[in-house]
This record gives structure tokens, sequence and C-alpha cells, in this order.
């Protein structure tokens, strides 16, 4: 069976990468085409791979991404500054104040972003390798036109597939880009703490010896976190390709396995519509500054027994998750009364009532891990206590659901290929023009 030639304006175009939840139409990029579909004013170009272009600009999640990761990631870095009272805050906050000037100005890039020059500098894949329009490469419903900025389209010619289809990879991006900003901020804020021994140190070679064992930290933490997630990204490509309803789309298996030769600069190099990768993603900075120590760190048990643990923050997190509203409740009540002296708190009825609800089970958890808990009164080196301790055990809440976080957004854009793939697929079965190539790929 023969696949359709592409004309301007009447296929309907759908990215991977688009934040808005309607299609576009390709369009042509040539000054003067002269190969024509169609009948007098209803003529339109036929396309080739030269035509890179739209008839409207998509909303890109590639710009929006990094401009959100590094303002979330420079914000939390000034937060954590703040409020950890960090021994090194003028280097902390040059760095939360470099991200915000980045994000800011990707922002402005993604509010100014048109599709042209990235479509542009892309390329299209799964051409008809001996059909030429204007001496140029035809191209089909069979071809797939990979960006610049990394997103992969896919032509349509049913309206309604398309719209289908873009809603649901709108949908995916959209919460890959609110899991990846609010991760960005959350590495933000814990960033500076991972420097506190750098100042605390009182020589010289102290300061260099604890600032190279946290570069190595995070170095190891780079290449872990991204080993990590290419093994992700991978296992989810292998299940559908060889288990799930995706396992005979033409598709999927071009975006993942299509290899091309091609001479640049006078060598030979492969290239790949959209192949899994090592490296993270540049608009995750939450990917680049993890520590190996939340995989797994060298820990001490009471017998004074070196030992490694592995997953800390994840294990104990989950296990505080049940709790959290709880914890939060109660730091926040005794954080009210740091400072109030033992007779001041006698009388204070904001105390005495606390002391009731301690008292009569409602922080059960909370009392239960209190080393100086008092059921009589409430007292200045109890409120200390127990606010460190609900404190303690948010924060490694709050890390163990950042650890997960960059993951579940993976999930995300991996979904928005796999919605691309399965409508595609389902458009194979809508007539396309009359003009049908019967050898469309390369």
């Amino acid at each position: 069976m023969g696949t359709s030639y592409l004309s301007k304006d009447e296929v309907f175009a759908v990215c991977t990468y688009q934040l808005g939840a309607d299609p576009k139409k390709f369009s042509h990029s040539r000054d003067k085409p002269s190969v024509f579909h169609g009948k007098s004013s209803g003529e339109k170009v036929l396309l080739t791979i030269q035509d890179r272009n739209l008839n409207e600009a998509f909303t890109c999640k590639s710009p929006w991404a990094l401009g959100a990761a590094f303002l979330a990631f420079g914000a939390g870095v000034l937060l954590g500054v703040a409020l950890l009272s960090n021994p090194i805050g003028w280097v902390a906050i040059g760095i939360g104040a470099l991200a915000l000037t980045i994000g800011v100005v990707n922002i402005i890039k993604a509010v100014n972003h048109k599709c042209t020059d990235p479509l542009g500098g892309g390329k299209w894949f799964l051409v008809h390798g001996s059909v030429r329009f204007n001496g140029y490469t035809a191209v089909t419903r069979s071809s797939i036109l990979k960006c610049g900025n990394g997103g992969v389209l896919t032509p349509f010619f049913s309206e309604a597939t398309a719209k289908k289809a873009a809603e649901a990879i709108a949908s995916n991006n959209r919460w890959e880009l609110g899991l990846n900003t609010a991760a960005s901020f959350g590495a933000g804020f814990f960033f500076p703490s991972a420097f506190a021994s750098v100042g605390s140190a009182t020589t010289l070679g102290g300061k260099v010896m604890a600032g190279s064992m946290i570069t190595g930290k995070f170095a190891a933490g780079f290449v872990a976190f991204s080993a990590i997630f290419y093994a992700e990204r991978a296992g989810i490509r292998t299940w559908n390709e060889n288990i799930g309803d995706l396992k005979d789309n033409a598709t999927y298996d071009a975006m993942n396995n299509y290899k091309e030769t091609q001479v640049v600069n006078g060598k030979e190099q492969e290239t790949n519509i959209d192949k899994n990768t090592f490296w993270p993603s540049v608009e995750k900075p939450d990917d680049v500054t993890q520590d190996i120590s939340d995989i797994a760190k060298v820990g001490v048990d009471a017998n004074g027994k070196y030992n490694i643990i592995y997953l800390e923050n994840l294990i104990q997190g989950t296990k505080n998750l049940p709790h959290t509203f709880k914890d939060a409740e109660l730091n926040r009540k005794l954080d009210k009364l740091k400072g109030k002296s033992r007779p001041v708190l006698n009388r204070d009825p904001e105390a005495q009532k606390l002391l009731e609800e301690l008292n009569n089970g409602k922080y059960s958890k909370q009392v239960s891990d209190m080393e100086n808990y008092n059921p009589r009164r409430i007292n200045p080196t109890m409120v200390k206590d127990g606010a460190e301790a609900t404190k303690t055990r948010l924060t490694t809440t709050a890390q163990g659901v950042l650890f997960v976080m960059p993951f579940i957004s993976t999930l995300f854009s991996e979904a928005s290929r796999s919605d691309l793939a399965r409508a595609a697929a389902k458009d194979l079965k809508v007539a396309g023009t009359h003009i049908v190539a019967n050898t469309p790929i390369d």
C-alpha cells in the first residue's frame, strides 16, 4: 500500500514537545516552489526535505523548561541560604543569582519563541529517496521531522486524530514541566547545605579537603543518576517495543532505532531521530546537582561499625510520608513557642492547649520520637527538641519526594513519544491525498 505525499496547509503537525493542546499545519519554507497539488487558486505546494516550517508556532516545552528550571533552582538556592543560615552564603547567593539570570533570559526566549529557526535546523527522516520536487527529496506521511530543539513532528491527515494526540502530549508535557520545576526548586533549596562543611572548616587545607569531597560527591552523583535515567528510558522503550502495544509500531521503532549516516565537515556521522542518550537534559539542573549520598553513603552503626546505607532519604521519607501533615502542623505550633521561658510557657494558653493535644494522642507518632517529652508541662527543651525532630522528618520526607520526581517526569516525557506513535498508527487508516508514493522510505 502506498502512502501520500504532503502538501502545504493540508497536513496537520503534532510535536512531542508541544505545550499547547492544538495541532498546527505543515507549511513550505522554499522561496519559489513550482510543484503543486490541486487546481487553480486551490493549488497547494508539495513538500520536500527543504520545507521545515508550520503555519503557526507551537508553544515549545524546551525553552519553557529551561527557563522555569533555572528560575526555580535560583529561587530555591536563595531561600535555602536565607533559611538554612549557610556559612558560605555569599557563594550560594552568587550561584542562585546566576541561575535566576539564566532563567529570566530563557523565559524571555520562551515568550518570544518561534518554531521557524529550530525547525530550520532540524531534519526530515524516512523520506522518499527517489522522488524530487524542484530538485529536493519528497516527504510523505511516513516521514518524521526532528526539530533542532529536540522535538519530533509527525504528519496527520485526520484533524480529529491529530487533536486527540496533541491534547494527550500537551498534558504529559505540562506535568513533566511542573515536576521538573518543583524538583529544580528543591534541588536549589538543599544545594547550599551541601557546602556547610566548607564554611565550617577553620583552615585553608580543611576547606580545600571539604570542597574536594563535595565536588567528588556531586560528580559521582551526576554519573550515577545519568545512568539511572538512561536505564529508565531504555526500560520503558524496550517494554513498549517488545511487549507493549507499540511492538509493531513503525513510528515508535523509527524514533528509537532509525539511523542515517551523513557527512559533516568531511567526516561521516551517524544521526538518530530520537535516540536514548546517557547525559541528562540541560533544562533539568536537578539532574546535574545530585548528591551520590542520595543513593548510598557510608554510615556508622551503634557499635561503631562502618556500613553502607542505600537510599536512606527515599526509604525514611517514604516511612515519614503518612505523618507529613501532622509533622508540619506540630512544627508550626512549636515554632510559635520557641524562645519563651518556662514560666511563660506555663501560662501560655496555646502551650496549654498543645500539651492537651499531645497527651490526648493527636500527635502520637511525634510524641514517640521526642527524647524530652514531658506530659505534665511544656518546657523550652521540649519545644526545641520537638521542633527540630519534626523539621528533620519533614526535610527527609521532602528529599525523598524530590528523589523520585525526576523519574516520574521521565514517565511523562516517554508517554508523549508513545502517544504520538499510537496516534500516527491510527492516522494511517485515514485516506490522504490521491498523490501516492509506492516506495515511501529511503
